[in-house]
C-alpha cells in the first residue's frame, strides 16, 4: 500500500525545512497534487474492462490488481483530506510542527569543521 506519512514525516523532521514555513505549506500542496494525479492514474486502471479472453489465472490476477488499485486510490484520497485538514488549520499545526521538531545537535565532525573542537 502506498504510504504518504513517510514522506511527511521527512519534512516535517528534517530540521533545516522547519524554520520556512512557506516551504512546508508549498511541498503539502504538492504532495496533494501529486496524490490526486495518482488517484486518477489509479481509477483509470480500475475502470479498464478485464477482456473475456483471458484464461482464469490471469482474470484472477487482474482482478486482484484492480482491488488493490481501488484500495491505494482510496487511502491515497485519506491521505490527501488528513493534509488539507490540516493545511486549512495551516497556522496552528505549522506552529504545532515547529514545537515538535528535534533539536540538531552537533556532533564531533561537525564541531572540529567549524574549529569548536578540543
Amino acid at each position: 500500500m502506498v504510504k504518504f506519512t513517510i514522506g511527511l514525516e521527512l519534512i516535517l523532521y528534517t530540521p533545516f525545512l522547519m524554520d520556512n514555513k512557506l516551504y512546508i505549506a508549498e511541498t503539502l500542496q504538492k504532495l496533494i497534487d501529486a496524490g490526486k494525479m495518482a488517484i486518477d492514474t489509479l481509477i483509470s486502471d480500475v475502470a479498464k474492462p478485464i477482456s473475456d479472453e483471458v484464461l482464469d489465472e490471469k482474470r484472477k490476477n487482474a482482478l486482484d490488481s484492480k482491488k488493490k488499485a481501488f484500495l491505494d486510490a482510496q487511502e491515497i484520497l485519506e491521505g490527501i483530506a488528513k493534509i488539507e485538514d490540516q493545511l486549512s488549520s495551516d497556522e496552528a499545526y505549522l506552529d504545532q510542527l515547529k514545537e515538535n521538531k528535534k533539536d540538531f545537535k552537533q556532533g564531533f565532525v561537525e564541531k572540529m569543521a567549524k574549529g569548536n573542537g578540543i
